[in-house]
């Protein structure tokens, strides 16, 4: 994993002030970034950018109210989805969230995304372990 990111992948802007760590933009341009001014989105998002909520002033409850949020919108998509025929469309959704998700990590701190990808394997592996998708692969 490389700390470069691939300039496919969209700068989404926080605020106009910019310090930290030198990075590319999709226009080839060198930038830096700092965590709390800017960030880079997966390529699947770009376009999508609405802009940050204020997570600095959340504490502990109102951030995982936000978690709560985001699995009901999931849950919700999943269901029109259904309606459109669409054969899995809660594991389609939960899987690319998590998949962006990680990019997202990898983009920003790439120091920490094997640590994460590591943690997350140890949780699936703790917390579905016998689990009927255990079975089905292998």
């Amino acid at each position: 994993m490389s700390a470069a990111p691939n300039p496919a992948y969209a700068l989404a802007n926080r605020s106009k002030g910019v310090s930290g760590r030198g990075l590319q933009d999709p226009g080839g341009v060198s930038r830096t970034y700092d965590m709390n001014d800017r960030f880079l989105l997966p390529v699947a998002l770009r376009g999508h950018e609405c802009g940050p909520g204020d997570a600095d002033g959340q504490d502990e409850t109102q951030f995982l109210g936000k978690q709560v949020e985001l699995i009901c919108l999931l849950l919700r998509r999943a269901h029109h989805l259904r309606g459109c025929g669409r054969e899995t469309p809660v594991a389609d959704l939960i899987v690319s969230c998590i998949v962006n998700l990680l990019e997202a990590l990898e983009l920003n701190s790439p120091d920490e995304t094997e640590i994460g990808l590591a943690r997350l394997q140890q949780i699936i592996d703790l917390a579905f372990t016998g689990g009927p998708w255990k079975a089905a692969s292998g």
